[in-house]
């Protein structure tokens, strides 16, 4: 059975953890053809505000749950240090570390 998204122009993005690595990620994301930004998640609210601010998307959150419930994101982008305790987060997306790697996810 093929899926929706291939028939999608997009995918919906989101990053968790709007700091110093996290503008590249949301540069990859502005930059990339057939990405869409959704949302940004961060544990200090006014870090998230400000990079929705900058770079758009639907909503900031504190709650990294909200990014991986979401049903319209289909790439997380995690730019958190290990000093955050964000690290202790469980990904229930699929993780691609190269392009070739996604083609069975997309």
């Amino acid at each position: 059975m093929p899926n929706n998204k291939m028939a999608s122009s997009s995918l919906g993005w989101a990053l968790i953890g709007c700091g110093g690595a996290g503008n590249n990620h949301a540069q990859w994301a502005m930059s990339t053809p057939g990405v869409e930004i959704h949302g940004f998640c961060d544990k200090l609210i006014d870090s998230a505000e400000r990079f929705h601010q900058k770079y758009g998307g639907s909503y900031y959150t504190t709650d990294p749950e909200r990014i991986f419930t979401d049903s319209s994101i289909d790439i997380v982008s995690i730019a958190t240090s290990h000093r955050s305790g964000c690290c202790r987060l469980q990904c229930k997306k699929t993780s691609v570390l190269r392009k070739t790697d996604g083609n069975d996810h997309i």
